[in-house]
């Protein structure tokens, strides 16, 4: 799996939370069965970046705190083209705002957006609002077993290689 993580927000955020990230994107696409040649773009931006996006793309006049722009259809994975399977794209300032512990907030985001990409919906069915909000924190409560019984230094962390 190829994913880039760029923060261009104005947040200084540890170095190695955004190999973390990079790595719990990673994890989440292998839990969800995303064929390994996926291409995944996430992008950190201040809230005023990702507030044009949500205007432009969503008709919302106000800031959010992730979006998701999907491309390919992940299931129809062809040979050994790559899957380009989109971008997620959070904001560390709204992020910060819901919860006291940023880094928790924006791994939250990151899977919630990741599913969204990957065909989970929560915005018109309960129940299926119910089963991502599951599937959210059965994947954060793994992760997190498998990071903090990892070694955290170099090669492949937290149990997943993309």
């Amino acid at each position: 799996m190829s994913i880039a993580t760029n923060n261009e927000s104005s947040f200084a955020l540890k170095e190695e939370f955004l190999e973390e990230y990079a790595q719990l994107a990673a994890y989440v696409l292998t839990q969800e069965g995303v064929p390994v040649s996926a291409v995944l773009s996430v992008t950190l931006l201040d809230e005023d970046e990702i507030a044009l996006l949500n205007k432009k793309y969503r008709n919302k006049e106000n800031s959010t705190d992730v979006l998701s722009f999907p491309c390919d259809d992940f299931i129809e994975e062809s040979g050994e083209e790559p899957v380009l399977l989109g971008d997620v794209v959070v904001s560390p300032a709204v992020a910060e705002r819901q919860n006291d512990d940023l880094y928790a907030e924006l791994r939250l985001l990151l899977v919630h957006g990741i599913l969204h990409l990957i065909g989970y919906d929560h915005m018109d069915c309960e129940s299926q609002a119910k089963a991502m909000e599951s599937r959210e924190q059965e994947l954060l409560q793994d992760w997190i077993e498998l990071w903090a019984g990892e070694p955290r230094q170099g090669g492949c962390q937290g149990g997943c290689c993309g």
